[in-house]
């Protein structure tokens, strides 16, 4: 692997995402919703951007002359017993709120 391979490995982090079928890292399905059991909010700390950087990453955000939004972690528990940790989740309280109300009906 090429040390410009390295850097961009470690500068780009995986990419989640979820939708009806489950979660995905990098465009493969890693959990399925029968899977997890349930899940919780660990932490919830705010991110504070310069408007020069924030305005084109987030218009609708910006107060003045900052931006900012909440990120924080997402503890899922699966059917199985195990468990894993998602980070830097975007407004997490409203993302397991938003997930218990339409995928983890049971």
């Amino acid at each position: 692997m090429s040390a410009y391979a390295l850097a961009a490995k470690s500068i780009f982090q995986p990419f989640y995402w979820y939708n009806q079928n489950g979660i995905w890292k990098n465009n493969k399905l890693i959990i399925k919703w029968e899977e997890i059991k349930d899940l919780e909010v660990l932490e919830v700390k705010p991110v504070v951007i310069i408007r020069a950087r924030a305005y084109r990453v987030f218009p609708p955000i910006l107060n003045g002359k900052r931006a900012s939004y909440i990120t924080g972690s997402v503890r899922f528990f699966k059917e199985d017993g195990g468990s894993f940790d998602m980070k830097g989740v975007f407004d997490p309280e409203r993302t397991v709120e938003h997930i218990k109300n339409n995928y983890l009906i049971k």
